[in-house]
């Protein structure tokens, strides 16, 4: 009988990488890009099983890769989406291992995890270059106040704030 020995796997934040990257090494664990340095980047677990015959096989989730964040702390800094994890806006910077797959074959009965791996990975979030504070309007005016009642819709009692985060060229809404 032929029986899954290892999960070869691989963290990619560009989606790119192939599975015939993977070293034939029983369990192997690669790294491929994997600095998660901003919210809502994200990276994609690649993965292969490889069985006693020798034979390896790419895994998706339609083919029995489980992916999860490995504790509370990981689950609280990444969506976990399918094979795909996305930085939240209430992560903190970590280095280690940050998710668990398991390879769980498609039509099991019980549902039983043949064989797991951590996924290594690093969260490194920079600081701000600089935030910014957008208003809809500039001029308010309190709702009892004369002016607010004056043709043409008055002065605004209410407005809209938008705030962004800097980074270098890139500018994140975090409203």
């Amino acid at each position: 009988a032929v029986a899954a020995t290892g999960l070869g796997l691989a963290l990619s934040s560009d989606g790119a990488g192939e599975v015939d990257r993977f070293s034939p090494q029983t369990a192997t664990v690669q790294v491929l890009e994997e600095v998660l340095a901003y919210e809502g980047s994200s990276a994609t677990v690649l993965a292969s099983v490889l069985f006693s015959d020798g034979s390896r096989r790419e895994l998706t989730t339609a083919t029995g890769l489980d992916v999860r964040a490995i504790s509370d702390p990981v689950a609280a800094s990444l969506d976990v989406e399918g094979a795909v994890a996305m930085v939240t806006s209430d992560a903190v910077n970590m280095d280690g291992l940050l998710l668990r797959a398991a390879y769980v074959p498609v039509g099991s009965c019980s549902g039983a995890e043949l064989v797991t791996a951590g996924v290594p990975g690093v969260i490194d979030l920079a600081a701000p270059d600089a935030a910014e504070v957008v208003l809809s309007q500039t001029t308010l005016a309190h709702s009892s106040d004369p002016a607010a009642a004056l043709g043409g819709g008055g002065v605004a009692t209410s407005c809209n704030v938008s705030v962004f985060l800097i980074y270098g060229s890139r500018r994140v809404d975090v409203t």
